[in-house]
C-alpha cells in the first residue's frame, strides 16, 4: 500500500465514523481544573509490513476546548516521537477554540498494536494531561497473508494490501426472518476483513499446493500445515487458468470442531452480473444473506458430518441446485480463503458478499434464537465490487 492510498483509505473511516475512535477529555480552565483539552484519533488500520520505509498511520486532531478568549488558555501539545510512531511535529501550542491535525507515521508496521503519547499542558498554569492514543494494526500477523504467501509468495502478498478491506465489528446484524430480533455477532462470525484478487495458476503449481497423490503437497486434504483444506463435493480436477480468491477474517478463530453448533461460512456472487436471475427472498425472510446473488460457494459444519464444501446455483423460478466444482477452501485461524478457477464464472471479477452464520439446529428462529451471523456487505448495501 502506498502513502497517498494508506492516507487516503485512513481518512474514509475517519469521516465515516465506525471504526475512527479515540480518547478525548475537556474540563473547566483554572486552578485545579483539568487541562480543558481533547486528543481524536487511532483505530483500525492496515499497514505493509513490507513497506521499505515509514508509512501513513492516520491524522489525529488536537483541541483547545476552552471557550474563544479565554485568559491565559493557551495549551501546548508535545507529541514525542517513539520507536512505533513518528508525529509530523513535535509540539503544538492551540489558543482556546483552536484546531489542529497532526499526520502520524507508522515506523513498525508489523507491530499489532502501535501507540502515541500526547500531553497536554496550560502554557500560564502548567496543569498537564496526557492522552493514549492507539491503532490496531489488523494486517499484523493476518492469516490471509499467511495463506496467500503459503500460495505464491511474493506475489499474491502484493496483491493482498491492494485488495483488502477492512470491515466495521460490533454491528447489530439482522437474521433472514423478519421474525428474529438483530443482535450483535459472536467473534468467530464477526467479519473484519475481506478481499478478492485474480491470479494465474500453472497446473504444476496447482498439484504442488493440492494434489493428494503427491508427497508433501502444501494444502493436502483435511489439516496440513499451512490450514485446514476442504474440496468441493461433488468436484472436478483443478486445471491451468486464471483463479479468483476470496478470502475474509473474522474476530476470533474459527472452530474446526463443536460439539453444539453448527457453521456456514460462505462467499455469495453475481456470477454473471445480471440482476435478473438472482435469487429472491421470500417474504418471510426479507433478509436472506444470498439474496440478489446466483452462485454460492458454501463452507458447511455439523457436528455429525464436520466440513464440507459444496457449489449451488440459482435457476429459473428461484430453483437451487448443487453443481460440480474445482473449489477448495484454506480455513487458518481466523480467516477462511475460497480458491476457484474464473471459468466457474461468466465475469472476471463477480462482485460477492462474505456470510457467516452459525446455530444449534433451528437457525435461531424460536426463542431464545441461539443464533449469530455477519453477511458484509449488507443485505440492504450492493454487493462489493473488486
Amino acid at each position: 500500500m502506498n502513502t497517498f492510498r494508506a492516507l487516503l483509505f485512513l481518512l474514509a473511516f475517519a469521516t465515516a465514523g465506525g471504526c475512527w475512535g479515540g480518547g478525548g477529555s475537556t474540563g473547566n480552565a483554572g486552578p485545579g481544573g483539568q487541562v480543558a483539552a481533547a486528543v481524536t484519533g487511532g483505530g483500525r488500520v492496515l499497514l505493509d509490513p513490507f513497506a521499505t520505509t515509514a508509512v501513513a498511520l492516520g491524522i489525529i486532531v488536537l483541541a483547545n476546548t476552552l471557550p474563544v478568549g479565554t485568559a491565559d488558555g493557551d495549551i501546548r501539545f508535545r507529541l514525542p516521537a517513539n520507536s512505533d510512531v513518528d508525529p509530523e511535529v513535535d509540539e503544538v501550542t492551540l489558543a482556546p477554540g483552536e484546531t489542529r491535525q497532526v499526520f502520524v507515521r507508522a515506523l513498525v508496521p508489523v507491530l499489532a498494536v502501535l501507540t502515541l503519547v500526547v500531553i497536554a499542558e496550560y502554557v500560564v498554569s502548567g496543569l498537564v494531561r496526557d492522552f493514549t492514543v492507539s491503532w490496531q494494526n489488523a494486517a499484523a500477523d493476518s492469516n490471509a497473508l499467511g495463506i496467500l504467501g503459503a500460495l505464491y509468495p511474493t506475489q499474491l502478498t502484493a496483491l493482498f494490501f491492494l485488495s483488502a478491506i477492512l470491515s466495521p465489528i460490533g454491528i447489530l446484524t439482522r437474521h433472514s426472518s423478519a421474525l428474529v430480533p438483530p443482535k450483535l455477532p459472536l467473534l468467530n462470525t464477526d467479519v473484519r476483513m475481506f478481499g478478492a484478487m485474480f491470479f494465474f495458476f500453472t497446473l504444476a503449481r496447482l498439484q504442488q499446493l493440492f494434489d493428494g497423490t503427491l508427497d508433501n503437497v502444501t494444502f493436502p486434504v483435511g489439516q496440513g500445515a499451512e490450514g485446514y483444506t476442504v474440496k468441493a463435493t461433488p468436484s472436478v480436477p483443478l486445471a491451468e487458468g486464471d483463479y479468483c480468491l476470496f478470502w475474509h477474517s473474522v474476530a476470533e478463530d474459527i472452530p474446526l470442531a463443536d460439539a453444539t453448533q453448527q457453521y456456514q461460512f460462505a462467499f455469495v456472487m453475481d456470477s454473471d452480473a445480471n440482476a435478473s436471475n438472482n435469487y429472491v427472498a421470500s417474504p418471510n425472510f426479507p433478509n436472506d444473506f444470498f439474496a440478489g446473488t446466483d452462485r454460492w460457494y458454501e463452507l458447511n459444519y455439523t457436528p455429525a458430518n464436520g466440513w464440507t464444501l459444496r457449489c449451488r446455483v440459482v435457476g429459473p423460478g428461484n430453483s437451487v441446485n448443487t453443481v460440480a466444482s474445482a473449489a477448495h477452501v484454506i480455513v487458518r485461524g481466523d480467516t477462511m480463503l475460497l480458491l476457484v478457477p474464473r471459468s466457474e464464472f461468466a465475469v472476471a471479477r463477480p462482485p460477492f458478499r462474505v456470510t457467516t452464520f452459525c446455530h444449534t439446529g433451528d437457525y435461531g428462529i424460536p426463542a431464545p434464537h441461539d443464533w449469530s451471523g455477519d453477511p458484509t456487505p449488507t443485505v440492504a448495501e450492493p454487493l462489493h465490487a473488486w
